[in-house]
Formats: C-alpha cells, sequence, structure tokens
C-alpha cells in the first residue's frame, strides 16, 4: 500500500519547491494536458484545415489559462487559513508570540486553526507555569519569589529565611526520585502548615531549589523574635515522614537574613540568607546568623574568585613553579615537582590553597589540569640541552582528571608534541583519589607504566586506604605526609608510623620520599629511618623555571647533612664530601 505523503515526498525531492506552487503545478497539468489532447485528438479525427486547427488551439488555450488562473486563485484563497496556521507555529517557536487565528469555523483546516490555537495557548500556559513554579509542589521558583518580594513595602521590617532538608540528596541517591518527591510534597505541606502561625502568607512561601524553600517571617507584635519563630517552626517539622515503608528523618540547614538592617534589595537578601546558612541542632534552636554580612561576603568573594577563574586560561595567567626534589644519599637533585601558580591581575600570585578548591567544585579542574601537563611538557622540552634535562619532572592530578578515560593518551600526546621522553615525566595521585576506585587506578598506572611515566602516591598516610594496595598498584613511589614528617623527632607516634611505612616500601622495593620537610631535624631523623629523598622548604621552596638552575646548583648537599645530623643531635650517615651533582 501506497504512503501517504508518496506525491508530496515526489514533489519534494525535485528541489526547493514551496507547497503552493505543488498545488499550482498539479492544477495546470491536470487542466490542460486532457484538455489539449481533446482537441488535439478532435482535430486529427476531422482533418481541419490548418487555419481552423491554430484558431481551435487559440481559443482552448486561452479558456484553459482563463479557468487555470481562477482555479489557482481559488486555491490560493482557500490555502490561506493553512498558510496562517504554519507562520503562527513558525512565530510561536521563534517569539513566543501566540496566534490570532479565527475560532469560528468548523470544518476540517477551520478546526486545524482553532486546535492549534489551543494548543499554543496551553502550551504557553504550561511554559509560564514551569518558568515561574515548581512542577511538584506548585510553589513559586526563585525568580517569582524575589518578584514578590521586590513588590513589597520596602520598609517594611521581615526576617527572610532559607530552609534546606540537608540530608534529601541522600534520600534521593540511595532510593531515586519518587520517594524523594513524595517526602518532599509531604515536608512542603507540613512546611505550609507550620508557617501559618508565624505569619507568612502562601505566596510568599517558595521552593528555591531542590532541597531548599524560602520564606519571609514579619516582624509581629508580639516579644518573640524572628529567630525564635523559626526555631520553633523548624522543631515543628523535625518529625518522622514515612513514605511505604521507608522513614525519613529529616535535617535542616536555617539561614536568615534581616530586611532591611542586611538589606533592601531582595537578590541581595536572599544570597545573605543562603550563606548564612548551617546545620540546625537537635533541639531545634536557630537564631540570625550575625556574621550574615561577613558570610555573604566571603560567597561574593568565591564566586568572583570563579569568574576571574573561567578567563585566566583564556588570559595565560597560570605560571609553573618548580620545588626541587633531593637525594642527600647520593647528594643529588634528581627532580622537580611543577607546583601551578595564578598570576591574578589585581590579587597578586596565588598559591594553588586560594583557588584550587574553587576550580573542583566549579568543574575546572580538568581545563587547568590538562595546560598544567601541557606547561609541563613544553617546559622539560626547553630543558633540553640544559644542566636541567636529567631531572625528572612531577605533576600533579585531581581525581576527576585521573578518572578521564582518555587521561593516558592526553599525557602520551602532550609528551609527543613536545618531543619528550615518557621517562622525564612522573605523575603524582593522592592515595584518596588512587584508592577510590582501585581496578581503574591499576589500569591507568600500568598504562602509565607501559608507556614510560614513573607514578607516585602523593600525601600517603592521610586517606584511608589498606596496605595491601601498597603491593597490588604499579606505582613507583610514596610521598609521606607532612602531617607524618613534622617534628618527627619529637612525636613517637609519626615517627613509628614513618618507620613503619619506609620498612615496608623497602621490602615492597617502593622509592620512599619525605615531603614538607622544614628543619634539619627533621631531615635527620627520616635519614636515620632509611629515607634518603626529600622535598620541602628546609632545601628550597618552589621557585620560578628561570631561577631552578641556579637553586639547585648552591645547594650543598654534605653540610646539608652535616647540620642536620648536629641539629639533631644524631650521627650522619657516612656519605663522599662532594658539591651537588644534577642528575
Amino acid at each position: 500500500m501506497a504512503h501517504p505523503l508518496w506525491l508530496y515526498r515526489k514533489l519534494s525531492s525535485r528541489g526547493r519547491i514551496g507547497y503552493r506552487s505543488m498545488l499550482m503545478l498539479v492544477v495546470v497539468l491536470g487542466a490542460h494536458v486532457p484538455l489539449l489532447a481533446l482537441v488535439g485528438w478532435f482535430t486529427y479525427r476531422h482533418s481541419l484545415a490548418l487555419n481552423a486547427t491554430i484558431a481551435t488551439l487559440l481559443v482552448v488555450v486561452v479558456a484553459t489559462l482563463v479557468g487555470a488562473g481562477t482555479v489557482m486563485w481559488a486555491l490560493d484563497q482557500l490555502l490561506r487559513p493553512v498558510l496562517m496556521t504554519s507562520e503562527s507555529l513558525r512565530e510561536y517557536t521563534l517569539n513566543r508570540t501566540l496566534p490570532d487565528l479565527p475560532l469560528e469555523f468548523e470544518d476540517e483546516v477551520g478546526t486545524l486553526m482553532a486546535d492549534t490555537s489551543y494548543a499554543l495557548n496551553h502550551l504557553n500556559g504550561a511554559l509560564a507555569e514551569l518558568a515561574h513554579y515548581d512542577r511538584l509542589t506548585g510553589l513559586p521558583n526563585r525568580a517569582t519569589f524575589l518578584r514578590r518580594l521586590g513588590e513589597g513595602d520596602a520598609s517594611a521590617s521581615y526576617a527572610l529565611c532559607v530552609l534546606r532538608v540537608a540530608n534529601l540528596p541522600k534520600l534521593t541517591l540511595a532510593f531515586g526520585n519518587a520517594p524523594a518527591n513524595i517526602a518532599t510534597v509531604a515536608f512542603f505541606a507540613r512546611l505550609e502548615a507550620g508557617l501559618a502561625d508565624t505569619g507568612c502568607e502562601r505566596p510568599l512561601l517558595s521552593r528555591i531549589d531542590a532541597e531548599l524553600f524560602g520564606f519571609r517571617i514579619e516582624a509581629g507584635a508580639t516579644d518573640a523574635t524572628p529567630g525564635d519563630r523559626a526555631a520553633r517552626l523548624v522543631r515543628g517539622l523535625r518529625q518522622e515522614i514515612t513514605v511505604d515503608e521507608l522513614r525519613f528523618n529529616p535535617e535542616f540547614e536555617l539561614g536568615m537574613a534581616l530586611h532591611p538592617s542586611d538589606s533592601t534589595e531582595p537578590e541581595e537578601l536572599l544570597d545573605r540568607a543562603i550563606a548564612a546558612l548551617a546545620p540546625v541542632a537537635a533541639e531545634g534552636m536557630a537564631v540570625p546568623n550575625p556574621a550574615s554580612r561577613e558570610a555573604s561576603e566571603r560567597s561574593r568573594t568565591r564566586a568572583r574568585i570563579e569568574q576571574d577563574l573561567r578567563r585566566a586560561l583564556e588570559r595565560d595567567e597560570f605560571v609553573l613553579h618548580y620545588q626541587p626534589l633531593v637525594d642527600v644519599g647520593k647528594q643529588r637533585v634528581f627532580g622537580a615537582e611543577a607546583l601551578i601558580r595564578w598570576n591574578h591581575p589585581e590579587l597578586g600570585l596565588l598559591a594553588p590553597g586560594h583557588f584550587i578548591g574553587v576550580a573542583e567544585e566549579s568543574g575546572l579542574m580538568d581545563p587547568i589540569g590538562q595546560w598544567v601537563l601541557e606547561a609541563a611538557a613544553r617546559q622539560l622540552n626547553a630543558w633540553t640541552g640544559t644542566d636541567l634535562e636529567a631531572l625528572r619532572l612531577s605533576i600533579n592530578l585531581s581525581a576527576r582528571q585521573f578518572r578521564n578515560e582518555r587521561i593516558v593518551r592526553h599525557i602520551s600526546n602532550a609528551l609527543r608534541s613536545n618531543g619528550v621522553s615518557p621517562s622525564r615525566l612522573e605523575i603524582e595521585l593522592t592515595e584518596t583519589a588512587a584508592m577510590r576506585d582501585s581496578r581503574m587506578t591499576h589500569a591507568i598506572l600500568s598504562s602509565l607504566r607501559n608507556l614510560g611515566v614513573t607514578s607516585a602516591i602523593d600525601d600517603f598516610g592521610t586517606g584511608y586506604s589498606s596496605m595491601s594496595y601498597l603491593r597490588t598498584l604499579p606505582f613507583d613511589k610514596l610521598k609521606i605526609d607532612r602531617e607524618f614528617v613534622m617534628n618527627v623527632e619529637q612525636r613517637p607516634k609519626s615517627l613509628a608510623i614513618c618507620r613503619a611505612l619506609i620498612e615496608l616500601s623497602d621490602g615492597l622495593g617502593i622509592t620512599v620520599l619525605a615531603e614538607g620537610t622544614e628543619t634539619a631535624a627533621e631531615v635527620a631523623q627520616m635519614m636515620q629511618l632509611g629515607c634518603n629523598q626529600f622535598q620541602g622548604y628546609y632545601f628550597s621552596k618552589p621557585v620560578p623555571a628561570a631561577m631552578l638552575s641556579d637553586v639547585a646548583a648552591s645547594l650543598r648537599l654534605q653540610s646539608v647533612i652535616e647540620s642536620s645530623a648536629q641539629a639533631a643531635g644524631l650521627e650522619p650517615r657516612s656519605a663522599p664530601a662532594r658539591r651537588l651533582v644534577l642528575v
């Protein structure tokens, strides 16, 4: 059976021909071809003279053209409802403009216009509802809430409160959206009922996001402060919510900002209330956060850092500094760790602690980590043919970057495009990131080892990994965290941990490095335990690439060994007296 659109498909495939032209073509062909064929047959059968034949044909053609023209004009007029409907749909799609289509006709095209108008009006209403109200609870969303706050009395005294159901995401993660939605609706009903005693009308209650509700509490004539009234409200909300056989005990965070003392602008007032969010104690007590202005300022600073971070890569504001890695037993600098710095145009040179947390939370670690990888490969290439060529450069991979399935390819491409041997690069991964998915970690570290890139576990001892991972994961170096190295000569527990890690690593053939060493006594004690590789301010702080050669060459590690031992009252391990070698 032929497809109902076969003729339409056939004509459409002939090029850019409009629907109106298709109809006209069919009309012309339908009117002219049969009539011309009839005239030709009639002329042939009756052997008319040439003049008579021509006259007959002219009459037929003129009559046909007049008739076809009239039919085409009528068809064009009858097509107008279809064309108007099509234009209305396109206009609504592009500009959200509702059509003005007639509704009084009842034939097929009339119902098409009426149904289109109804559907678009219904759709517009639904979109408006979604744009201004929460679909699950029917509450105003953030934008509508702020608009209604702005429509109120600018001098009115009230507390703008935000209440977060802190453990709702856990419920969603554990049991899915359906139970979480049921719990949210039940909580909303409970919140709406509880607000009846606080003077909060329903139009001033809002669902700001998935687990955050906003409302305002008027400054009433009673002696109870808005904070006291909010505390009473929270106490009434703590009752258990039952979803089928599931029992949900909501946990809350409450934030509050005061109008007009904190701000008269609804957006700023809400931001300050959110910045003041804090867990509510079990007894339900909560008061307005007196530091809300400072908390809001911290939030604005964080937002500014995030905004500036997004432009930092484009403006080439990141730089790498390099901290030497030394082997005091062999009296040589064998490597360096590349550490990112942000040369902020206003705040100056910023260490990672000022921006890495923001980068991780805002999803910027991937591009920043890729920049570090490529910058390190370029630097290794720049050291080729210099006295730093033999150094192995270490870079840190974030947990997110390490879990990227293309990370090995990224590393390989960066090295290859800069003509750098993989043996000159070492990847550092924190213990927590390494142990998150041991199977994936094993696969990636094995691929890196096959490529020729070595790997190290950074900050070891601060996570919760099993010692069995030291045996099963194919990494090359273990970096003992500063937490255990600090004052190790004075802290018996740290000393015992460091000794155990060093002895275990020696037995497994894993190199050990003590990071964060800052005193001679720390170096000497770690050397006594059998650790000869170090990194820390005792030897050198991180320096720009242009300074690394001079800094490394200026270190005399024999004198370092001797001074460390003297400071700690320990006997130094024997080592030939010689100047530092860059190897």
